[in-house]
């Protein structure tokens, strides 16, 4: 491939459409088959694409497949499950008969271990489900701001209500 063809490509793509610059790269002399290589090889953004990449910020295909990971009911119906039956699970174990003098500490492992294996599965499924590992750990960053949102909503609405207005 000519990189004079590729350099005057991505310095004119943005101006001017592909056919006007085909036309005026052939009126130059440059081989018309070359012209159509360059102009297959860039994207609209004027830069080369690489060979094989499929993660590349200018590819459509992974635009399209990240945006499409929260279109999936897998996703919604994993997260609201998980975040559901983690609440779920720490209420019930809460209800835990004295086990050896701690039973406070019951609902808490509950959590942690459930937690766990919720970032387990997202770092394990990432290429294997995307819409199932995106729920996963989505679930546990809900599961852990929920309380945390609450609480700050409350202390704010403590501290205002006992403060005293001029």
């Amino acid at each position: 491939m000519n990189p004079e063809i590729v350099r005057y490509l991505a310095e004119n793509r943005g101006r001017y459409t592909d056919a006007a610059l085909r036309d005026a790269l052939v009126r130059a002399g440059h081989p018309g088959a070359e012209v159509d290589e360059a102009l297959a090889s860039l994207v609209p953004g004027g830069v080369e694409r690489p060979p094989g990449s499929v993660w590349s910020e200018n590819d459509p295909e992974a635009r399209r497949d990240r945006r499409g990971v929260t279109r999936s009911p897998k996703f919604w119906l994993v997260l609201v499950g998980f975040v559901i039956g983690l609440y779920a699970a720490v209420l019930l174990s809460s209800f835990a008969v004295n086990a050896g003098g701690l039973p406070d500490l019951i609902p808490l492992v509950v959590a942690a271990v459930i937690l766990l294996a919720g970032a387990t599965g997202w770092a394990r499924l990432q290429h294997d489900d995307r819409p199932l590992a995106m729920g996963l750990g989505c679930g546990v960053v809900a599961a852990i701001l929920i309380p945390f949102i609450a609480i700050v909503v409350l202390f704010g609405i403590c501290v205002a209500g006992v403060a005293q207005v001029p």
